[in-house]
């Protein structure tokens, strides 16, 4: 929008970003429509000057005659400022303003042309000339854009400088006033040509500026398309790959926890890591998504440095020995204790540093430290591997990226996890840096700001294998044979007796009928899928039994914002495919205390609890 500067304006020009410029004639209109105070100000000010000189009566009319005049011409341009441009000729709107503008001027010099008709004195001569100056200012202000428009405005001000200066265009000096004279017009048409070349100017970058807007917009819109594609898709191959992962791994979980030979335990041992990596490499695409789109949250919690160095070397411990590697862990007496941040995002970190260390490392060892400095905690991570070049110490940072990317690259690996591990730093506020030299090792340092906080004590974290089985009844929804063959499977090895249903609304139809103490539903499911069945459930569908039940959600989408939607369902627990059977117990134990809640507010007679240890303690 631009606004008026001395209030030539009567109304800010409307200009939207983006939009066409305003035509040369729509500038010119906006800038002859004065305001009324400005107006009335104008005229009777060159009034008074006229009355100071002697010439009251003169100056009165002058006054009374513009005004008069100028109201008849303001309420003409209003009425043209609302209908379209007119269109055709250089200059468009001319002729629709010319006859305003040549009797607005020449009003303006009646008035000073009579005082010097009456009394031709160097002192009205002078005040003349001014007065015709200020007329000249005005309307170079007024009619910039539109240079004809211009010259015609300031022909009745240097008609009244002839005027002025008549008596001396007789004397000697006169070929010098018709000179001086001839080079004022010449430069004032210059000055009105060379404004209105920046008029176009300004009237062609603004098109262009209009066009680039339009082309962002486009671009903009193209990728949020695309966003939302990638989302989508993410989200559909999240779905698709943990469905069949499931099976594997679920199965894999169940035939290791029967007595076997050492040969089929190497064999399964085989299928849970190849499994796992697969789904480690899915859960890294899934987390780089969320992060360049701001989805992943941090969790403000509590965790021990010390526990989760110990922790992430005791995970890679197997991997180390395999490889005849040793692995060791250095915890300064600085770091003890606990501290405030998301103790699962750092254990991440350190996971991703320690297996590329192994993974890289074929002689010497890995070593594991961290120590409290400059309010925050530092970690390194030292290999003996073999070194990276300098010039790659920055590029390994970035997605899909390896130092050896060559086609006799001696490590499998998408190249996602340094570039997670150095946005999830950067997410909690910290920096991460590698320093290597070839033949020598490297050396990965993690820098996070963190508070110390209270010693918390947490329950220690039960093993699926010290489980006892418990009696409870579990209806499983699923329309994939094999999620409902590894779901039964897993539940009855806690002890459950457990049906199954292909989809939704016979799990409704099911539970209407019987009451389970546990409901394992399914989130894509045809005829009516997961969410839907739960609503229905929870709103009494089934029954008021069902409708407090424990409904736990069985999903192969990883994306927060889907698992957020299972929780507004009504679920009172969420698990990810692949099904990990320790993370199936904390689900059913989290959902049976929720109940228990439940039925104590409501009278209602708890049920038991699904599991429980056989080395409490």
């Amino acid at each position: 929008m631009l606004k008026p500067g001395l209030a030539l304006f009567a109304e800010p020009l409307q200009l939207k970003p983006g939009a066409a410029p305003p035509s040369r004639y729509r500038v010119t209109l906006a800038a002859m429509r004065t305001e009324l105070w400005i107006l009335l100000g104008a005229w009777l000010a060159a009034g008074a000057v006229l009355a100071m000189l002697g010439f009251w009566k003169i100056g009165v009319a002058s006054s009374v005659v513009g005004i008069a005049a100028d109201l008849g011409f303001q309420a003409r341009l209003r009425a043209l400022a609302r209908k379209p441009d007119p269109v055709g000729g250089r200059d468009h709107g001319l002729g629709a303003l010319a006859p305003i503008v040549a009797a607005r001027f020449t009003l303006g010099v009646l008035g000073p042309l009579a005082v010097l008709w009456l009394e031709h004195t160097p002192a009205n001569m002078a005040v003349v000339l001014l007065l015709q100056a200020w007329s000249i200012c005005v309307a170079l202000a007024q009619f910039s854009a539109l240079p004809r428009l211009f010259m015609i405005a300031i022909a009745p001000p240097l008609t009244a400088v002839v005027a002025a200066l008549w008596p001396y265009f007789r004397g000697d000096a006169g070929p010098a006033l018709v000179a001086s004279l001839g080079l004022l017009v010449a430069i004032l048409a210059l000055i009105g040509r060379q404004v209105g070349s920046v008029w176009s100017a300004w009237a062609e970058a603004w098109s262009d500026n209009a066009a680039l807007v339009e082309a962002l917009k486009a671009s903009r819109s193209a990728a949020d398309a695309a966003s939302q594609a990638k989302s989508v898709f993410l989200a559909t191959m999240s779905h698709e790959v943990r469905t069949p992962l499931n099976g594997i791994l679920g199965m894999a979980q169940l035939m290791d926890l029967n007595p076997l030979e050492d040969a089929q335990k190497e064999r399964i041992a085989i299928i849970r890591r190849s499994g796992e990596s697969l789904m480690g490499t899915l859960n890294a695409v899934l987390d780089l998504s969320r992060i360049e789109a701001g989805r992943l949250e941090l969790t403000d919690g509590v965790f021990e440095p010390a526990g989760l160095v110990r922790d992430s070397v005791a995970a890679f411990a197997a991997s180390a020995a395999l490889k005849r590697l040793n692995l060791e862990v250095e915890i300064d007496a600085s770091a003890s204790g606990s501290y405030r941040g998301d103790g699962l995002r750092l254990r991440q970190v350190l996971d991703n540093l320690v297996g590329n260390a192994i993974k890289f490392t074929d002689r010497g060892g890995i070593s594991l430290s961290v120590k409290e400095a400059n309010e925050g905690l530092v970690f390194e991570i030292r290999d003996t591997g073999p070194g990276i070049p300098r010039g790659d110490l920055q590029r390994i940072f970035r997605p899909f990226e390896q130092s050896d990317g060559s086609y006799r690259r001696a490590h499998e690996g998408s190249g996602l996890g340094l570039s997670i591990c150095s946005k999830l730093t950067a997410l909690m506020g910290g920096t991460i840096t590698a320093e290597s030299e070839l033949g020598a090792g490297t050396c990965f340092r993690v820098c996070l700001p963190a508070t110390r906080e209270a010693v918390s004590h947490e329950a220690p974290a039960r093993s699926a294998e010290n489980l006892e089985p418990v009696s409870f009844t579990a209806l499983v929804a699923d329309d994939n044979g094999t999620n409902r063959t590894v779901l039964t499977a897993l539940l009855e090895h806690l002890g459950g007796r457990v049906e199954g249903v292909e989809d939704g609304a016979a799990a409704v139809s099911r539970l209407a009928e019987q009451t389970f103490d546990l409901v394992l539903i399914d989130v894509q499911m045809p005829v009516m899928d997961g969410l839907a069945a739960t609503r229905a459930l929870r709103t009494g569908a089934a029954g008021p039994d069902a409708a407090g039940g424990v409904i736990i959600g069985v999903t192969g989408n990883a994306m927060s914002h889907q698992v957020e939607e299972c929780y507004a369902a009504g679920m009172d627990q969420v698990v990810t495919k692949p099904i990990e059977l320790s993370a199936l117990v904390s689900a059913i134990e989290a959902g049976l205390a929720s109940r228990h809640e439940r039925a104590a507010i409501d009278g209602h007679a708890p049920i038991p609890s699904t599991a429980t240890n056989r080395n409490p303690g």
